[in-house]
């Protein structure tokens, strides 16, 4: 049942991202160097005990569940810049036709803003770092994305 619910949620997720002028991949096993049967995300999803049940998420009192998070139809919620028709920011270094440094510097100082607004000094600290950064390469991406995702966890 859930199944098809998640692949609903996603087809909805990724026409918003592609409004915003993003793109989004769908997390499939068939794509063994990311989510093959071997990836440590599925060792980390069974240790965690969690639910991926986001209908009782939002009812329950208490408990551990996991949600699956779009960085780029979050950035548009910390940060009304990246709001509207092709205005995602393009800070992904990976993809150098279209990266773009002052959107990673965009990025990074939303991110700092937020973990400012709920006194993360560390997460603020790394921020600072991260914008020393001249030439960000695809894992200080995937770091800036996963600090996102815990931003969106924290609210």
């Amino acid at each position: 049942m859930l199944d098809g619910f998640f692949n609903c949620t996603w087809w909805v997720a990724a026409s918003a991202i592609c409004w915003l002028g993003g793109g989004v991949q769908p997390a499939c096993r068939d794509r063994q160097e990311m989510f093959g049967n071997d990836a440590p995300i599925w060792r980390f999803i069974a240790g965690s005990r969690a639910q991926e049940d986001p209908i009782a998420s939002r009812k329950a009192a208490g408990g551990s569940f996991l949600m699956e998070v779009y960085p780029a139809l979050a950035l548009p919620s910390f940060n009304p810049a990246f709001s509207g028709r092709d205005k995602i920011p393009r800070y992904n270094p990976a993809n150098r036709k279209k990266f773009r440094h002052e959107d990673w510097v965009a990025v990074v100082d939303t991110v700092r803003a937020q973990a400012k607004t709920i006194e993360c000094e560390a997460l603020v600290m790394w921020c600072d770092k991260l914008l020393n950064v001249d030439a960000p390469k695809k894992c200080n991406q995937d770091m800036l994305d996963a600090a996102i995702c815990l931003l969106v966890a924290i609210q």
